[in-house]
């Protein structure tokens, strides 16, 4: 039994990148149909919800003052700084969409005008009633806003009153391509029952996240399936190297910490993270994070976390939870305040350890975000590497707090009218708004409020997006064993009562087999759909068909037991690199070792392959960069690199890699090194 859905664009993903797309390009172009293909519940779903709700703003900075210090300070001049320009000058258009979008959920003060402050500002002292006061004069050319953790509720609800429709509980796993190599679709299953979806789109955006390899819970939910479906597409990787940051946080509870390096001792009662903290230090560094390897590998661990020498913490506590908070937002105080009072109680010491959170966002793309894949688009986590926009540091959150949610926004408002006006151009005679007959190839339209098809996979408010986000820790190659620890699931979901079929141009749902509009100037004539939907199903289900002696879990945490160690992540060597390259290949020939008896162990064993192939790509990378530069430490090659090249990993057409150097475009770019000092 299967569901086949026509739509102009596809988007698999419903997080704060997906819902960005799907609202820019029904925002563009209203005549295009647009479904989210979500695996969860969007609105819920993501990670866009778990963080800090943290924004930047210029706050009366230029947009060349931005990409120059990151640039010079941060990216390390591995920056696409033209990419970097297009970036600078929407951030604060995209919180002001964002902020629409969501109905308001911007903090305001009494003036209407958004609340920022300074990066890092520093505590002068505390009024009578409790209220901060901050020296905000520092050198970071930015300021942070902030949003309420529920808006990407409101988020959704604007994207359904635009018309945009929804299918949540089904996971996208492969992309459909023509014969001449073309997007034109893609398969995804239900998570609860196992049903196959076959989607034909005219343009796909994967906006599936990026890779966490389950360590730290707050971010399991990034399993990288996005990547591999690229991958197998066809699709290119670039700047993965740089994708392996690390949080501090407590062996007990796995709670994130920020500013450690300022009170970070070892076990001698010396101060060894003081001196990495020099400016410019607008985040954690490599530098402390390899000093923690150093010390450990010398007998001097484990290490101690002093937070009252953290000249950070009132900065942070402020804007999270406390009843003196900056930023007056009641669904995040609350959260956070519940979030921080639990962790602290689940501290009975102070020993800090370093947790891979990883970001691997390598999918290569174009200023409009374009795969080498005609038709496939990538926005967010999945791609945010792969635009080489910030340089040579994890994106995100690229040493600048709270840039994400800029990102992601900034991404889906540049890839939805794009992949719209992409799949325009495959239209026949379709103008905004108008409905076309089915036999032209266009998607068939009908008229407001009816329905269309029979069984459409979109929910009607009865979904409850109980999320997998359970996480597996990790043991270290040096320090504190990291234990198992269990992520944050997704509420209860709702479609807002959307139904299939309302306005023009919406998708029309049919039975498997069936096809709609296969006349004059359809894409998806001949391009052998139920043949490729048979081989993914069959790719997909297979581990149902074979015994396995290894949970979903156990084998995530094998992975893990590679990723995590910074010995093979973040300070590097040849040796440690190549043997955990050996053993991530080992597990990709123990797979069949799985055992899957539900959709749920179907979508854990294509989330371990996704891990496996996005750690793999890493370590290939990692081991092709023989220099240092940012966050890019290796022991065995201290010196700076003599040329300025992006790593890029092309598939080679049959699925395997193909390293390519990448010079970068310095002499089209305005800032060059040393120009700073000059």
């Amino acid at each position: 039994m299967s569901e086949r859905v026509r739509t102009d664009v596809l988007v698999a993903g419903g997080g704060i990148a997906g819902l960005a797309t799907a609202i820019s390009a029904k925002e563009a172009m209203p005549g295009v149909s647009v479904t989210v293909v979500e695996k969860y519940t969007s609105g819920y779903s993501g990670k866009a919800n778990r963080g800090a709700g943290i924004v930047v703003t210029l706050g009366g900075y230029r947009p060349e003052e931005f990409v120059q210090y990151h640039t010079d300070r941060i990216g390390k001049y591995l920056n696409d700084q033209k990419f970097l320009m297009k970036f600078a000058r929407e951030i604060d258009n995209d919180i002001e969409a964002l902020d629409r979008w969501s109905k308001g959920k911007l903090d305001r003060d009494e003036k209407g005008e958004i609340r920022s402050i300074k990066w890092r500002s520093q505590l002068r002292g505390v009024s009578g009633d409790g209220i901060y006061d901050f020296d905000q004069d520092n050198e970071y050319p930015w300021r942070l806003a902030a949003i309420d953790l529920d808006y990407l509720l409101e988020v959704r609800k604007t994207a359904v009153r635009l018309g945009v429709k929804f299918i949540d509980r089904v996971g996208i796993v492969d992309i459909l391509k023509t014969g001449s190599g073309e997007a034109c679709g893609a398969v995804g299953f239900s998570i609860d029952t196992g049903e196959m979806y076959v989607f034909e789109a005219r343009a796909v955006v994967l906006a599936t996240g990026g890779q966490n390899y389950r360590v730290m819970p707050m971010w399991a939910c990034g399993r990288g399936e996005g990547h591999a479906a690229a991958w197998r597409a066809g699709a290119s990787l670039a700047n993965g190297e740089f994708s392996s940051f690390y949080n501090w946080t407590s062996p007990h509870n796995f709670k994130d910490e920020m500013g450690v390096e300022y009170g970070l001792y070892n076990d001698k009662g010396e101060n060894v993270g003081l001196r990495h903290t020099i400016e410019p230090h607008p985040d954690i560094d490599q530098d402390s994070l390899a000093e923690y390897y150093k010390q450990v590998k010398a007998g001097n661990g484990p290490l101690h976390y002093h937070q009252d020498e953290n000249i950070m913490l009132p900065f942070t506590r402020s804007m999270l939870g406390s009843d003196a908070a900056y930023f007056k937002r009641p669904y995040t105080n609350r959260w956070w305040g519940k979030l921080i009072f639990n962790g602290a109680t689940q501290e009975p010491d102070d020993i800090i350890m370093p947790g891979l959170i990883g970001e691997y966002g390598a999918v290569k793309v174009d200023e409009e975000f374009q795969t080498c894949v005609p038709g496939l688009f990538a926005v967010g986590e999945v791609s945010i590497g792969g635009t080489r926009c910030f340089g040579a540091v994890p994106a995100p959150p690229a040493r600048v707090r709270g840039i994400a949610l800029n990102v992601m926004t900034f991404h889906g408002r540049t890839a939805g009218p794009a992949a719209a006006a992409y799949a325009a151009g495959e239209s026949v005679g379709a103008s905004a708004g108008s409905s076309v007959g089915a036999d032209a190839g266009a998607v068939a339209s009908v008229g407001a409020g009816s329905s269309v098809g029979a069984g459409v996979g979109a929910s009607d408010g009865a979904s409850v997006g109980a999320g997998d986000g359970s996480s597996v820790g990790a043991s270290a190659d040096v320090g504190v064993g990291a234990n198992a620890g269990v992520g944050v699931g997704a509420g209860v979901g709702a479609n807002d009562g959307s139904s299939v079929g309302a306005g023009a141009g919406a998708v029309a749902s049919v039975g498997a087999g069936s096809s709609v509009g296969a006349g004059a100037g359809d894409v998806w004539a001949g391009a052998s759909i139920d043949a490729q939907a048979a081989d993914i199903e069959k790719r997909f289900g297979a581990p149902l068909e074979r015994a396995g002696d290894m949970t979903v879990n156990d084998f995530a945490f094998e992975i893990a037991k590679v990723v995590q160690p910074l010995g093979n992540s973040l300070y590097r060597s040849e040796a440690r690199m190549q043997g955990a390259l050996a053993r991530i290949l080992e597990l990709q020939g123990q797979v069949e070792r799985i055992e899957a008896k539900t959709p749920h162990h179907l979508f854990g064993v294509n989330e371990n392959v996704a891990m496996l192939l996005c750690a793999e790509m890493f370590f290939r990378a990692s081991l092709e960069r023989k220099d240092s530069i940012g966050w890019f430490l290796r022991e065995d090659y201290p010196d700076s690199p003599e040329k300025l090249e992006w790593i890029v990993i092309e598939n080679d057409g049959g699925g395997g890699p193909r390293i390519v150097r990448e010079p970068v475009p310095i002499s089209e770019y305005p800032y060059k090194p040393g120009q700073q000092d000059a």
